[in-house]
């Protein structure tokens, strides 16, 4: 069973915390609710990145408990997860 984090690690770059982050805001924006699918591919083409800052993005997310890998699936856990603790201090 992974390890399950209630703050982000410090291990993660800033760019992976930021796109974590923006992508938890942009599934709150569209309502999203657990149980919901996302697609690699499809949030990679929509922020413009490749795919490998994505998933360094969804692991982020999934040590925290936002969202869950099945498989070739990743699901939403708690779209409520406040994004203001995935920011990085300057």
């Amino acid at each position: 069973m992974p390890l399950m984090m209630t703050e982000p690690d410090a291990s993660a770059s800033p760019f992976h915390r930021d796109l974590a982050r923006d992508i938890l805001l942009r599934l709150r924006a569209r309502g999203a609710r657990p149980g919901d699918r996302l697609s690699r591919l499809g949030l990679a083409r929509e922020f413009g990145v490749s795919r490998t800052p994505v998933l360094a993005a969804l692991a982020l997310l999934e040590r925290l408990g936002v969202v869950a890998t099945e498989g070739r699936s990743v699901r939403i856990l708690d779209p409520d997860y406040d994004p203001a603790r995935l920011d990085v201090a300057d």
